[in-house]
Formats: C-alpha cells, sequence, structure tokens
C-alpha cells in the first residue's frame, strides 16, 4: 500500500490557497514535487512508491486552479516560484529539494529561481525546455508546439485550443484510449512504462486538471512564453533525468538546460522515453535523499 494523506492545504500571503498530497516515506526527505502539464497533484502520486523505497516524502503540488489551489489569474512561472516557496516557509523547510516532471520541470526551475541559495537539489525528470528560446524551438513536439505559437502570437484563442483538447483527450476514458494507442506503437521499455500502474495516476491527475479549462490554458500559457529568469542563473546543485527516446522532450533539449545550468548533471537513460519508472526513477530520488542529507 502507498501511503497517501488527504490533500492538504496552506494560505498565500496574497490569500489565494495553495494544496499539495504527502505520499511516500513520512520519515523521508521531503521533496516538493510538480507534475507535468496539464495535471493536479494526485499525478504526482505516480512518483510515491518508489519516493517510499527511498527514504523521500512527496509532496506533490496542485498548480493554481487544481486540486484546491485557487486559480492565478496573473499566472506565470515566477509567480508559481513564490507560492512554492510561500510552502516551504509554511512547512518549516529551510532548505529545500525540489523536483519537476515534464511540463513541471519549469515550475520547479523557476522554484529554484525565487528560493536561491535555501535549494539543497533540484532535480529534472523529462524536462520541457524554454520554448521561445531558438535553441529549443526545432526541438519541440507537435502538440507542444502547436501550443507555446498560440501562447506567443495567439492567446486569446488559447481557450478555443484547449477546448478541443478536452473533447479528444480531456475524459479518463479518452486519456485511456490515448495511452493504449501510444503504447501500441512505442518502444518495449516505453511500453512498459505506459502499462505500469502508476501511469493510473497519471490519467487521474490529467482528467482532474481538465476540470477547469481556464487553469490549463493559464499552465500552457506560462511555459509557452519567456519565463521570467535565465537556466544560467540557476545556482541550484541541478540532476536531469532523461531518456534518449523521449518523444516529448527530446534529449537534444535536455542536454542544452544541462549546458546552460551551472551545476547541473545530465543522467541520459539509454532505450527510456518521456515516462519511466522502475530503476531509473529509483535511482533518481534516491539521488535526492543522498543530496539532501548531505547538508
Amino acid at each position: 500500500m502507498i501511503r497517501i494523506l488527504p490533500r492538504q492545504t496552506t494560505t498565500l500571503p496574497d490569500g489565494r490557497t495553495l494544496s499539495y498530497i504527502e505520499a511516500g516515506d513520512p520519515d523521508g526527505v521531503p521533496l516538493l514535487f510538480t507534475i507535468g502539464t496539464p495535471s493536479s497533484a494526485t499525478g504526482g502520486l505516480a512518483f510515491a512508491s518508489a519516493a517510499a523505497r527511498n527514504g523521500v516524502k512527496l509532496i506533490s503540488i496542485d498548480k493554481p486552479g487544481y486540486g484546491q489551489s485557487t486559480r492565478d489569474r496573473n499566472r506565470s512561472l515566477v509567480r508559481y516560484g513564490q507560492d512554492v516557496a510561500a510552502l516551504a516557509d509554511s512547512l518549516g523547510l529551510e532548505r529545500v529539494a525540489l523536483a519537476g516532471q515534464s511540463g513541471g520541470g519549469p515550475h520547479a526551475l523557476a522554484a529554484a529561481h525565487v528560493l536561491g541559495s535555501r535549494v539543497s537539489t533540484l532535480t529534472l525528470i523529462s524536462s520541457f525546455g524554454p520554448a521561445t528560446e531558438t535553441w529549443v524551438r526545432p526541438e519541440l513536439a507537435g502538440q507542444m508546439k502547436i501550443m507555446t505559437m498560440v501562447s506567443q502570437h495567439a492567446p486569446g484563442f488559447m481557450g478555443v485550443v484547449v477546448g478541443l483538447m478536452k473533447i479528444f483527450t480531456g475524459n479518463r476514458a479518452h486519456a485511456e484510449r490515448m495511452v493504449k494507442h501510444a503504447a501500441a506503437k512505442a518502444t518495449p521499455t516505453e511500453r512498459e512504462a505506459l502499462n505500469s500502474p502508476e501511469l493510473q495516476f497519471i490519467l487521474d491527475g490529467y482528467s482532474e486538471a481538465y476540470s477547469s479549462i481556464g487553469a490549463v490554458c493559464d499552465e500552457l500559457r506560462a511555459i509557452g512564453v519567456p519565463w521570467g529568469f535565465d537556466l544560467e542563473g540557476i545556482g541550484a546543485p541541478t540532476d536531469l533525468w532523461h531518456g534518449t527516446e523521449d518523444n516529448s522532450c527530446s534529449i537534444t533539449m535536455a542536454r542544452g538546460i544541462a549546458y546552460r545550468l551551472p551545476r547541473s548533471t545530465l543522467h541520459e537513460l539509454p532505450g527510456l522515453g518521456h515516462s519511466f519508472f522502475g530503476r531509473a526513477l529509483d535511482d533518481a530520488l534516491a539521488n535526492v535523499r543522498a543530496k539532501a542529507i548531505q547538508l
């Protein structure tokens, strides 16, 4: 059984609410975790078993508008980073371990930008890069390329695009069919990940997110426009875990991110795709614990 606590909330300085779910090892190293795009904190529970095995208390955060988190009409990555800093304060964390997966990577980077020297370790799993940068644009996958173009050039149409996405993929049944279709064309290692029981949490988080089209639009805009900070200014010790066969966020993109982060280590995972669990994820979370307890 995975230990999962009910959603908890904290009140942010501007009066908004931020919700989160704790799972994993209750006595482990606290890890403030942001799941990919779009997903609620429920999606982050896909990483709870690995967290429990490796001495990590996973704190999966509901981005604004998801779960019990208040929607932020002025949302940006930096504002989200400030939300995470406020959460760290409310939890009494002087030193902070951060992680983000896929579209959660930019959110974790923003939190590292805000928290500065308080960050003990930053982990990026299959992370998305800054879409406005010339070295990232050629690496964008189809759907994300469309979303970033809309974010940058026609933000008023984002609601229409997201509304169509909800019709075709935004409920649980449609999402399951999409995964089955992807698994049929996937490599053996990617198929294993797509058939993993942990993926059910990802699907639940995805469908929960689509209960608020406005919040999904906010999130896509936030990661599709200039982020408000430079990768070169992130001083946290950072580990990137990235599959060489990732068709959503390419390994070339990961190499570009790692090159620009001053204190980074890129772990290239041969044969793995965008989603992975098992040994690779265990290694990533064991590394979080090792680095967090060094200080």
